[in-house]
């Protein structure tokens, strides 16, 4: 796992959007890089598991295909039908609760080996939200600003939350790259790249600010005042109270 591009924004990735406050860590070591007494110890204390790859695979391609949310971009021909379809898959929200470092969010490497995933390989929500769906949009090729956009949408359709803060922030790390690497894949090889290399720093810094609201810290046995962004209206809200008002509709 290389964390060596995300390493200058991981002040950004550091914010409690609660408290307003940053976390305070000192080990970032991934699931992966623990010995197996700290692995038994994280499972017994915190119920601490590491999926792996396949597994996460199998679980994704299976969600994505009970629940048909892509599909229907590789259906309809019509120019009409295939935006509206396209701003559904794209908008459509996910949530891994206790995500950990977010493996069913974004496939990078595998959880449990550290062996990186090569970016076609990946089969995460998001890493499917770039691949099969923002890639579809019919500007794509001409324009990265519709990318960016589109992108944007995809970054703010998921979410996680995770207690145990080391873990919290390689997710957030996670998703960042995850948002950089597709971004490169797509745009690395322009003529333009390396006079006006992408994502921008003002992008990233944008991305870095969705991913904090969306990945947060929380015990979801004893939720308190977390605090979420519901991105329509730019409201701020308790989760707590989102998500009673979501059970009971």
């Amino acid at each position: 796992m290389n964390f060596d591009q995300a390493e200058k924004y991981l002040p950004l990735l550091l914010r409690n959007m609660t408290t307003g406050k940053d976390f305070e860590i000192q080990d970032l070591t991934p699931g992966y890089e623990r010995s197996k007494e700290a692995l038994a110890k994280d499972n017994k204390t915190r119920a601490a598991v590491y999926t792996p790859a396949y597994v996460v695979r199998r679980m994704t391609l299976m969600l994505a295909g009970q629940t048909g949310w892509l599909t229907p971009l590789f259906k309809d021909s019509d120019f009409e039908v295939f935006m509206s379809t396209f701003s559904t898959a794209i908008r459509t929200t996910f949530i891994e609760p206790c995500c950990g470092e977010a493996p069913f969010i974004c496939m990078r490497y595998d959880a449990v080996t550290g062996e990186p995933i090569p970016i076609l390989e990946r089969e995460g929500i998001l890493d499917q939200k770039f691949c099969d769906g923002v890639y579809q949009h019919p500007i794509f090729p001409m324009l990265y600003a519709g990318f960016y956009e589109d992108a944007k949408l995809a970054v703010k359709s998921v979410y996680g939350f995770e207690n145990d803060i080391p873990s919290l922030i390689i997710a957030r790390m996670n998703v960042l790259l995850t948002f950089i690497e597709w971004t490169h894949y797509y745009f690395g090889h322009s003529r333009d790249f390396k006079k006006h290399p992408v994502p921008t720093n003002d992008e990233i810094k944008e991305i870095a600010e969705i991913i904090c609201w969306n990945f947060w810290q929380m015990d979801f046995l004893n939720p308190a005042d977390e605090v979420i962004k519901d991105w329509k209206t730019g409201e701020i809200i308790r989760f707590k109270d989102y998500f009673s008002v979501r059970r009971r509709t």
